[in-house]
């Protein structure tokens, strides 16, 4: 590694996860935050300032949704980039993720949602939605967010993570102060996910 990597990635006092993603966007704006394929196939290559512009956006989303600190949102899916920007969207705000892979037997999966008692749901797939929550569970959410688009859903409770973005950029400048304070308001001491084992 070298001298300006070691520099970096040196050990700051963050009071939490995503002041650290902020830090480098603005420390090393073109550095590398992510490198994945996407579902094409096709590599794609995130910098840390890309990745943060795209939390921000998405976080600003989650607030026009309802979302503030200590709301609580079941993430749904496997580990992805677009996972992991959903996971620092909700700290960026104090949101809590309850996350579980949607290979999760769907009476374990139906337990967690009972018991932690989510107000969101992100899950990866419309079809995962279908599969894994009986439709009589969905009433009890306030969104349900898709990260994947696929096949057409019904829009009243649900939006995809891309028009998501698109409404928290459309809406930066209504729901800055908000997106601040939360942000600003995090500690050490914030709930940031729930873990089922």
């Amino acid at each position: 590694m070298d001298a300006k990597s070691k520099e970096l990635f040196m050990q700051k006092d963050f009071q939490n996860m995503f002041q650290m993603i902020e830090y480098y966007a603005k420390k090393s704006p073109k550095h590398l935050s992510h490198i994945y394929k996407d579902h094409f196939d096709r590599e794609v290559r995130v910098s840390y300032k890309n990745f943060y512009d795209s939390i921000v956006k998405t976080a600003s989303g989650l607030i026009s949704l309802g979302m503030r600190t200590g709301s609580k949102a079941a993430l749904i899916s496997h580990t992805s980039y677009e996972w992991t920007l959903m996971d620092f969207s909700l700290m960026a705000i104090g949101a809590v993720s309850i996350p579980r892979g949607t290979d999760t037997p769907i009476q374990e999966l139906s337990n967690i949602i009972d018991h932690s008692e989510p107000e969101y749901l992100i899950i990866e797939t419309y079809n995962d939605l279908t599969r894994l929550v009986p439709s009589t569970k969905w009433k009890q959410f306030k969104k349900i967010i898709i990260l994947r688009r696929g096949i057409p859903y019904p829009k009243q409770k649900l939006i995809s993570l891309t028009d998501l973005y698109e409404l928290g950029a459309a809406e930066f400048d209504k729901n800055k102060t908000t997106y601040d304070d939360l942000n600003k308001a995090l500690s050490h001491d914030n709930l940031a996910t729930i873990i089922y084992t």
